[in-house]
């Protein structure tokens, strides 16, 4: 529950007591559909860590734990977490060695994501060492629980995803991205802008984005960019026109404070200097106000704006170049 962190520096042993087990979870649920992966510090060839080998564990549906809990408990696992409103994640707890094992639905983001912060400190040094320190100098406090340790972390964890947003691939969207543009859409709308505007409202917005013909004028008459993970899968887009306006900017509901959002306004904001033009002008709602200021932009007037059929606020904002 508490006490001190140990971390112990890397060694290759923590590779081969996951494969041991990941060939017992495989063989117990009879390769079945699922994905079995090595995860956390201890997957991170010269990362110290907790040895405590974490394990990502894919199924079909993680919420029907009658499909893999009584299989992996016959091996030696118990269950430990439930958080079902947490992208469905389960925990279960092995032992000898020490287990962390974390099952979620195939297909899911945070499952990803997970494995895009692994796959980025394997290849980059530098915050591989800042993901180190931070670690080292949190693990000489006394902490009455051990999550509030992995709270700490959250700050550096925030800051590395920074620098995978603005490493990922940036290109022109076209007509064949429409039917990723809308579900990103409507999506953020309803799951992040939600939280500032009711849900009528919130509701009324995103089906402004129902209409292929609306997005094919929008692509017509802005630069649309798109943002998108190595696996080709959109994280969020923006886009800009020759006289300075930045008609949209949305990024993926998983993706929020990750450095997407500042990635994209980078690439529109370059595009305008393009353009020439010395002010860039948006409209911004609620939610993206905070972000839009703290980036140079000031509130030239609030404004009531019909959406589809309701009405809701939003700011006219504007940046000197």
């Amino acid at each position: 529950m508490g006490g001190p962190v140990i971390l112990e520096e890397y060694t290759t042993a923590w590779a081969a007591l996951y494969e041991a087990e990941r060939q017992k979870i495989s063989k117990a649920l009879h390769h079945d559909g699922i994905l079995v992966e090595h995860v956390g510090s201890t997957s991170v060839p010269g990362l110290c860590a907790k040895p405590i080998i974490d394990i990502l564990l894919l199924v079909k549906e993680s919420s029907d734990e009658s499909s893999y809990v009584p299989a992996l408990e016959e091996t030696g696992y118990a269950m430990r977490v439930r958080e079902s409103e947490w992208f469905g994640h389960r925990m279960l707890k092995g032992t000898n060695p020490e287990v962390n094992l974390h099952v979620f639905s195939i297909g899911c983001s945070e499952a990803k994501r997970m494995l895009d912060f692994r796959d980025w400190l394997r290849t980059h040094a530098d915050d591989r060492r800042f993901y180190a320190e931070v670690k080292r100098n949190l693990a000489q406090k006394e902490w009455q629980y051990l999550q509030d340790y992995a709270d700490a972390k959250s700050e550096v964890v925030r800051e590395i995803f920074k620098h995978i947003a603005l490493a990922c691939d940036k290109h022109p969207l076209s007509a064949e991205n429409i039917l990723e543009m809308q579900s990103l859409f409507r999506s953020t709308i309803l799951h992040v802008n939600v939280k500032d505007y009711m849900r009528e409202e919130a509701e009324d917005w995103a089906s402004c984005g129902d209409s292929l013909e609306h997005w094919e004028k929008l692509l017509a008459s802005n630069r649309f960019i798109g943002a998108f993970d190595r696996q080709g899968g959109l994280l969020g887009f923006s886009s800009m026109n020759g006289k300075g306006y930045l008609h949209s900017l949305f990024v993926h509901k998983d993706w929020q404070g990750k450095g997407v959002a500042t990635a994209l306004l980078a690439e529109v904001e370059g595009m305008a200097r393009e353009y020439g033009v010395h002010v860039i002008s948006t409209e911004a709602s609620i939610t993206a106000r905070p972000f839009f200021e703290k980036r140079g932009y000031r509130v030239v007037k609030e404004q009531e704006v019909k959406a589809n059929r309701l009405y809701m606020t939003n700011y006219v904002m504007e940046k000197n170049l």
